[in-house]
């Protein structure tokens, strides 16, 4: 049986997208979403039943490893005790510190640092950390966290690169912005 460039390029492609849907919706299944207003402007969520289900924790641990596994990376810093648990995972991953946000040391000037969040909402307190890490001479490369709530502006808030697992994918995927 004879495929065309184009058919194996295809063929590629979906089976691509279709492994990245799969991620998606594992993590997205994992984690509860709880008290949506009619709105659609707020959400609780309950990152601890992400915990509980090892295939939707794994897929958002290797989603996250992946991103970082060749970058320049001294650490990672923690914004929740839920995020602490995936950061954890990375640094011995990548044999790199962890810190959680609330307790943060004193950093090594010059650093690289990734931010680990569970949710981002209005972006205040990630842009507030942000700053306290930048008077210590160090940079965040990136925040990262698994979802976030588009209706709050949070992006808007935060002066650094944003990679968000839900929205990422679902731009990529349907490539809508």
């Amino acid at each position: 049986m004879f495929i065309s460039k184009t058919g194996y390029m295809f063929l590629a492609l979906t089976t691509i997208v279709s492994a990245d849907i799969q991620k998606n919706h594992t993590v997205q299944m994992a984690i509860k979403k709880h008290d949506v207003k009619k709105d659609d402007t707020h959400y609780a969520y309950d990152f601890s039943s992400l915990f509980s289900n090892v295939a939707g924790l794994k897929t958002a641990i290797d989603i996250l490893h992946d991103r970082y596994k060749d970058q320049k990376i001294n650490g990672y810093i923690a914004l929740t005790k839920n995020s602490f648990a995936i950061a954890t995972a990375l640094g011995y991953m990548h044999s790199k510190p962890v810190y959680m946000a609330a307790s943060l040391p004193s950093l090594n000037a010059d650093g690289y640092y990734v931010m680990i969040g569970d949710v981002i909402k209005t972006g205040t307190k990630i842009q507030k950390l942000i700053e306290s890490i930048q008077k210590q001479k160090c940079h965040v490369v990136e925040v990262a966290c698994l979802t976030e709530i588009p209706q709050l502006n949070g992006r808007g808030q935060v002066n650094a690169q944003i990679f968000s697992i839900f929205i990422e994918r679902f731009k990529l995927l349907t490539g809508k912005a």
